[in-house]
């Protein structure tokens, strides 16, 4: 009987951690309106978009394309195909998946070695180098079959380990991460400028008394005339006047990026402006 009481106490554990471990997944992973405002606005209403650092991370389940496809797709509204530069991120991507129940078996990520056999590069141009990886066993080797696979993949059946493929060869198409460099919200700049002006003033009076005397003997007449003339001075009188200009306020608004038209041969990556928007790095 204490077997039996035992194992309903361990099986509702069980459960109750599995409930913990989704309601936190779904907490820590639903972005607000508030982060989601700074992602571009052309995916602020677009299904499984989540915000990590400082990125915008668009799964776009509802399609399977090619590898070609999708870097299109994701750099047509100014981002590129995921790049998972640290554990950190690769956790996310896998914790990300897992919430949304992804059912396929792959999902394309921007690693890529198109341009140069081996050299393996991301989507956005950056080198990959020694930097992180997830390769799974036997990949990135360089045997006869690899030179004809160039694209990368992550498994999410295998503990999102990394597969290099073939980009545009059926069967491989599959659902794909986009990644979009959050933008800033439109900037006001306020400029209040004061003005003061000294003024000085100096006044000058001057008083002049007339005093006149007239005796009058007899039989002689004497007239007399005394003229005093007093000159007062004022201090000097500063008085100060302080002048304030309207406050200016300019707003910058952003406008939306699309680097595959404004780049007709093509760019390395996306770059903030003096004016605070973000603008294309054309090749």
């Amino acid at each position: 009987m204490q077997t039996g009481m035992y194992q309903r106490l361990y099986l509702l554990l069980f459960l109750l951690n599995k409930l913990t471990l989704h309601v936190t997944d779904c907490f820590l992973l639903s972005p607000s309106r508030a982060e989601l405002a700074w992602c571009p606005r052309n995916i602020r209403g677009a299904a499984h978009v989540f915000t990590y650092r400082n990125w915008c991370l668009q799964f776009v389940l509802s399609e399977s394309i090619y590898w070609d496809e999708a870097s299109a797709k994701c750099k047509h509204f100014g981002g590129h195909l995921v790049k998972i530069g640290d554990s950190g991120t690769q956790a996310f991507i896998m914790a990300a998946l897992g919430n949304l129940h992804f059912q396929q078996k792959f999902v394309w990520i921007g690693l890529n070695d198109r341009l140069d056999e081996q050299t393996w590069r991301w989507d956005n141009g950056d080198r990959l180098g020694n930097s992180y990886t997830h390769w799974a066993k036997g990949q990135d080797d360089n045997n006869i079959f690899h030179w004809a696979q160039d694209c990368v993949s992550l498994d999410y059946s295998d503990y999102g380990n990394w597969y290099d493929g073939d980009c545009h060869i059926w069967p491989e198409h599959y659902n794909y991460i986009c990644q979009y460099d959050m933008i800033p919200l439109t900037t006001h700049y306020t400029m209040k400028t004061t003005t003061t002006t000294s003024t000085s003033t100096s006044k000058s009076t001057t008083t002049t008394t007339t005093t006149t005397t007239t005796t009058t003997p007899k039989p002689t007449t004497t007239s007399t005339s005394t003229t005093s003339s007093t000159t007062t001075f004022t201090s000097p009188t500063t008085s100060q006047t302080t002048t304030t200009r309207p406050t200016t306020t300019t707003t910058v608004s952003c406008l939306e990026v699309d680097c595959q038209s404004a780049c007709p041969n093509g760019y390395s990556g996306l770059y903030t402006g003096a004016d605070g928007c973000v603008a294309c790095r054309c090749n």
